[in-house]
This record gives C-alpha cells, structure tokens and sequence, in this order.
C-alpha cells in the first residue's frame, strides 16, 4: 500500500511528527507514504509554510536511510492557491526537489475577501451564495489544471465535505460539465486524481464513485490514493475500503509518484 496524502506537525493544522507517523504506516502494512505538508500560498508568508515544508522535505531525506528495508519514504508537497500567490508558488517549488506535487483549493474569494471554505457557515447562506462557492471551487480547479505545473489533483469535490458538515445539500451532478473538462485536461496532461479517503468513516470518498466511473469511462488511468491524515492515528483511515472501491468501479492499479514519475501498484486483495 502506497499513501500519497499525509500531513505532519510541519503542517500548520496537523499534529504527528514524522517518526510517530512512520511508525503507525509501517504497522499497518504501508510499503510507502508521501509527505505533502502544507503550503497555502496566501497564507505562507504569515505562517512561513516556506520554512515548515523546506524543514519537513530535509527530515524526511534524513530519515530515509533509517526506513529503507521496511518503508519507502516520498517528498511532496500540498500546493493551495497557488493562481492567487505565483510569487510563494515558485519560491516554494524551487527551494527542494519533491516526488511528488499534489494541487488544491482551500479558500473562496467572496467580493474582495478570502475564505477558509473549512470554517464557514454555510447553513446560514442563500442557495445563491452556496452556488457561487460550488462555481467559484471548479473554476479554480479547471484554470489551475491548465496553468499550473501539479502531478496530482487531490480531493476534488472537496466542497462538498464541508457543505455536508453544515447539512447543506447540494446536487453536485449541476457541475458535471465542467468536471468533464478538467478530468479531460487532466488525462491529456497526465495529472492524476487522487482519491481521498479521509471521510470514508462517514461515507463520503473525494471523489465519489459516480465520478470515478466518469474519470474511468473517459479513460482516465492514473489515479492515486490520499489518506489526508493529520494525526498518525488515521494514516491508514479509508485506505483499503478506497482500494475496494477503485476495483469495484473497474481499476485494477492505481499509483504513486517518485521524482515525479507515476508508477504503478496491482490492487489485490
């Protein structure tokens, strides 16, 4: 099992160091993990995201030696907002070498403002404003799809966990047109999906089976497997139910990236 999605206390919102987590993964069973500590560009200078990840990527080179013959240690990084922050974006994809770079999107711009779309109420908006924050989310993703230089798009639909904790439905089916274009772009460019099975205990995967039979149905191939986790405890949260439903939808391998090159593991169960 390879996990391409992992936070450590180098994150601002995680909590594990990096041998606790090391530890955890190899009991249960992981043959390798990719560190993809935080950088959310609009916030790197306020909280030096610079430091912590040049800090985290040098550790885990330190100990990947000690680890050798039992796991396989991955340098990443979690690049957010980087259409917003170029200038940090660039200072951070230059300052290390990194197997692999997972992009995302944690804020939407409302007017002139930046939100934590983790914090908001969204139970208390108007269907219009929830609707804004969906379309503003998948334009984001598609434009950082076609300008940014990532390997992974990790947990696409990511809105919808968080309008799920507010109770806030929404069909999500409304974007499935501009979903089609960025996992098109994404097969053309060989970016891969990743699937993140952080909330899997409340059955919510990102993306969801309806959207991995679309990614599949379109030829979509390269897909990798994120836990998210951010305490050592939940490194291995969802994984081998996420493995289950990757093969239940018609893949029979997924991946994970070294030096920035995808290679291949056999689901088997």
């Amino acid at each position: 099992m390879f996990n391409s999605h992992c936070h450590s206390n180098y994150s601002h919102d995680a909590k594990s160091e990096l041998t606790e987590i090391i530890n955890v993964a190899i009991e249960k069973g992981f043959k390798g993990l990719a560190f993809t500590d935080h950088c959310d560009c609009n916030f790197n200078e306020r909280r030096n995201d610079f430091l912590t990840v040049c800090s985290c990527v040098d550790e885990v080179d330190a100990l990947k030696e000690r680890y050798s013959d039992k796991i396989k240690l991955l340098k990443g990084i979690e690049i957010a907002e980087e259409l917003h922050r170029k200038d940090n974006a660039l200072k951070i994809r230059t300052a290390r070498e990194y197997d692999v770079i997972l992009g995302s999107c944690h804020e939407y711009k409302k007017g002139d403002e930046f939100l934590r779309t983790a914090t908001q109420e969204y139970d208390k908006w108007t269907k219009e404003e929830v609707l804004d924050f969906v379309n503003y989310y998948y334009g984001y993703i598609l434009e950082m799809v076609k300008s940014t230089d990532i390997d992974v798009v990790c947990h696409l639909t990511l809105p919808l966990r968080y309008l799920k904790r507010r109770g806030v439905a929404f069909d999500n089916t409304l974007k499935d047109g501009i979903i089609k274009e960025i996992f098109s772009l994404m097969i053309e460019s060989g970016i891969a999906l990743e699937l993140n099975t952080s909330g899997a205990s409340s059955g919510l995967f990102l993306p969801d089976e309806y959207y991995l039979k679309m990614y599949k149905e379109m030829g979509g191939e390269l897909i990798t497997i994120g836990t998210d986790s951010h305490v050592c405890d939940n490194v291995a949260q969802g994984f081998k139910e996420g493995l289950k439903l990757l093969k239940s939808v018609g893949f029979s391998k997924y991946y994970y990236f070294e030096k920035r090159k995808p290679i291949a593991v056999e689901i088997q169960f």
